[in-house]
């Protein structure tokens, strides 16, 4: 294990890992937001398109007091949607005809999210009179599914780009330092009186001339002592 205190490539590499770790936390941040966003506002349009078709197919049964199909038409709509419940009110609040919610039950507020579901509200005209009003409650759980299987398929993602991470600084951490590790050895050896102790000096990049400069001392350290 590293000394982390001690050692220049372990505190390279932890500066990476963590700056690493927060670029992917705000990416993976940014990336969650964007598709709730998106998510909300197909939700709302579909909100839309349940309100324009459901307003034209009940006009008629509502203002003709025609109740028992108002029923079915409720009941065909649950089952074939993400609808949870439906219910149709006269202008005074009183329930005419409902499908998945409890009789007797008082409506919840409208405009408003609990839980999985978005309850919803709008009013049923024909002719320019308004007849009642239309209540459901919208599923959200394709939303919520689907941001979870985002932040779980990202954490993954981002998990192993950080161990790749940390393998490939690994790697090049070694390559970097292990010159630097070579030359704190020849720097003890020197100071124990080992002045025949030289550097390998291969290509032409700082490290090179560090070993350049090291020998040049280390001879002239020689030279004197000899004189």
């Amino acid at each position: 294990m590293f000394n982390i205190r001690r050692s220049l490539r372990a505190k390279l590499l932890l500066a990476s890992v963590i700056i690493e770790a927060l670029m992917l936390a705000l990416l993976v941040s940014n990336s969650v937001r964007l598709i709730e966003h998106h998510l909300s506002e197909q939700l709302d349009a579909r909100i839309q398109a349940v309100e324009l078709a459901y307003k034209t197919a009940v006009a008629v049964p509502l203002a003709s007091r025609d109740y028992a199909t108002l029923r079915d038409i409720l009941d065909g709509w649950r089952k074939a949607s993400d609808i949870t419940y439906l219910a149709v009110t006269d202008p005074d609040g009183r329930i005419l005809a409902s499908s998945g919610w409890p009789p007797g039950d008082a409506l919840p507020l409208v405009n408003r999210s609990e839980g999985q579901i978005r309850h919803v509200r709008f009013p049923v005209d024909y002719l320019g009179q308004v007849y009642g009003h239309i209540h459901y409650g919208m599923s959200t759980a394709f939303m919520d599914k689907a941001s979870a299987e985002l932040l779980w398929q990202s954490g993954l993602i981002a998990l192993a780009e950080i161990v790749l991470s940390l393998v490939l600084l690994s790697i090049i951490g070694y390559l970097l330092t292990r010159h630097l590790v070579t030359l704190a050895g020849a720097s003890i050896n020197v100071a124990n009186g080992h002045y025949e102790e030289r550097m390998a000096i291969s290509g032409e990049d700082e490290v090179a001339v560090l070993a350049q400069n090291f020998n040049t001392m280390t001879d002239a350290v020689k030279s004197r002592i000899a004189d």
